[in-house]
């Protein structure tokens, strides 16, 4: 008896919910492959990277723009399951689309977005974003990931400090944005010259973006973690130390505008 009124239920249920479905289904489509920012108002998207100064411009933006509430990473686009097995928006989607929709400032800071070639894809569609990519020298950004995870989760494994290093492909990212014609939409700022004088950079950007920003009356400064230039090793060895110097080279090449002098060769 239970079951059959279970099985009453669950066909009343379908019944109704099988047009509101298809509307739902038909609204995240594009989510699928990828979502989009579309209609959205966000002006600016900064791309990463990770450990690179994201969290720091952030808030010396949100300082500029006059407060507010703003959500710094709102991962609308990296939604690995955008619709679940309903067909209905999966509860990923529902948050990441919240957040966008109660964003004020028209700005999206999610470093994650460097490494998926799904939301760069995403962004190709979004002609009217501006894209920013912050890079900290390959070394001492890998570094630096290192150093947070062992102060807040005590240990490393082989896999974190294999996925620090990939972070610090940089190459990677420029060759995906390339192909996607993304290149010539994306402003590239050092991490090094940022936390020297991050109000004046963060106006430059602001004024390229096209977002409202007024220096801040208090100084904010970089995070310790971050104004450290990893001088700890942090368990990477040798040849772990010669990829990331692979990466610095192919990145000074690739993009010409970085000034060298801010990521000294490194040494093994």
């Amino acid at each position: 008896m239970t079951e059959n009124r279970w099985k009453v239920a669950a066909r009343s249920l379908a019944k109704q919910s099988v047009l509101s479905a298809a509307r739902q289904r038909r609204r995240v489509m594009r989510a699928e492959s990828p979502g989009t920012l579309d209609g959205s108002g966000i002006k600016l998207v900064c791309i990463g990277a990770q450990r690179a100064g994201t969290t720091l411009l952030f808030d010396v933006m949100m300082a500029g723009a006059g407060g507010g509430e703003s959500i710094k990473e709102l991962h609308a686009l990296d939604v690995a399951r955008p619709i679940d097995r309903r067909g209905l928006p999966s509860a990923d989607y529902l948050r990441g689309h919240a957040a966008l929709a109660a964003q004020q400032h028209g700005i999206d800071f999610t470093p994650a977005y460097a490494a998926s070639p799904v939301s760069l894809a995403s962004l190709a569609q979004d002609a009217d974003v501006h894209l920013l990519m912050l890079l900290r020298d390959p070394l001492d950004r890998a570094r630096s990931a290192l150093q947070y995870h062992v102060q807040r989760y005590g240990s490393l494994d082989a896999r974190i400090v294999d996925e620090a290093v990939h972070k610090s492909d940089y190459p990677r990212t420029i060759s995906m944005l390339d192909k996607l014609g993304l290149y010539d939409r994306t402003r590239f700022v050092q991490f090094e010259r940022l936390i020297t004088n991050p109000q004046a950079e963060a106006a430059e950007i602001a004024r390229w973006a096209g977002i409202p920003f007024a220096p801040a009356t208090s100084d904010i400064r970089a995070p310790r973690q971050n104004a450290s230039h990893g001088s700890a090793e942090y368990f990477l060895d040798g040849p772990f130390v010669k990829v990331l110097d692979a990466f610095r080279r192919e990145t000074l090449t690739l993009l010409p505008a970085l000034d060298p002098t801010l990521w000294p060769e490194a040494t093994a």
